[in-house]
């Protein structure tokens, strides 16, 4: 919603597209301030609950194993566009 972009690693044993998009079991993204980082940890842990730490946000780019993908912005006018330019 604020056009705050993204700095994420993907395990280097999975692809990207499944990594992102896949459709097994449930998942949740979560942000979190900085500072409370090694407390939310210790939260999930404490409850047993499975997690993995991805990256963090940034200024307004979108990138992925230190590949850049454009602006949210650029990527949101895609997403939102593509079905109108394919027909005109």
């Amino acid at each position: 919603g604020k056009g705050l972009g993204f700095q994420i690693q993907i395990p280097a044993n999975l692809r990207k597209d499944i990594f992102l998009f896949g459709e097994s079991q449930g998942r949740a993204l979560v942000s979190i301030k900085r500072e409370s980082k090694e407390e939310f940890e210790s939260v999930l842990h404490e409850l047993n609950v499975e997690s993995q730490f991805l990256g963090v946000v940034t200024g307004s780019e979108a990138r992925i194993d230190n590949q850049s993908f454009g602006t949210l912005e650029s990527l949101k006018n895609i997403f939102l566009k593509t079905i109108e330019s394919y027909f005109n």
